[in-house]
């Protein structure tokens, strides 16, 4: 019983892991400078242009993601029942990890958007960037694994250690997070959205020349 309980949690752990990543990899998608639709009345015809706000599409993709996410955590706690894996209280803290989470996509999704208007390449790139960031933390392995050098670097420069390890504290270790990655979950999500959301709004209006 003891090994289900660990195979359920691991899988739980990966599974939130794995929709940051999934999250991460469906931000860059391209700006489009307006969006126009057509109104036809039956008495008279009328073309009405309306313009929506060039970030609607970063967060649709961003929303998106978070939506299945909420859809998808009903199959894992089927999982958790039919196993009878138990629940512990901190589990209910979960929101608390996928809040400053979505607003480090936004931020990251801002940019990246921005970015790949005026260098296309950089989608192809950014995958790439991706698989090898999702490899460097420790998701599948214990942060302990890595070399010293190399550990103190994801500790503090890899934003996703951060989500992670919160979440692992969570739902593995049934407890709650230490202050300094509670905090450091909230500031990488406020710095990436400062980034990407002054990048994005310094470079929208020259969006139309590009697309």
């Amino acid at each position: 019983m003891t090994n289900k309980i660990i195979v359920v949690v691991l899988c739980v752990i990966s599974y939130a892991a794995g929709w940051g990543f999934r999250m991460l990899t469906h931000v860059c998608p391209t700006a489009e400078p307006e969006m126009k639709t057509e109104v036809k009345y039956e008495a008279d015809t009328k073309t009405e242009v309306v313009y929506v706000p060039k970030y609607i599409f970063t967060l649709s993709k961003v929303t998106s993601s978070l939506i299945d996410l909420i859809f998808s955590m009903g199959a894992l706690i089927l999982v958790m029942l039919i196993t009878r894996t138990p629940f512990s209280p901190y589990f209910l803290l979960f929101p608390l990890v996928v809040i400053p989470l979505y607003i480090f996509v936004c931020g990251m999704g801002f940019f990246l958007s921005a970015a790949n208007v005026f260098f296309r390449d950089i989608q192809y790139i950014y995958n790439a960037i991706t698989v090898a960031w999702m490899y460097v933390t420790p998701m599948f392995y214990p942060i302990d694994l890595l070399p010293d050098g190399l550990r103190k670097l994801v500790e503090y420069c890899n934003p996703m250690y951060y989500y992670i390890q919160f979440f692992r504290d969570l739902v593995l270790y049934r407890h709650f997070t230490t202050p300094r990655i509670f905090i450091g979950c909230w500031v990488m999500a406020f710095i990436m959205l400062a980034i990407g959301l002054g990048v994005f709004k310094k470079t929208q209006d020259n969006f139309i020349l590009y697309i």
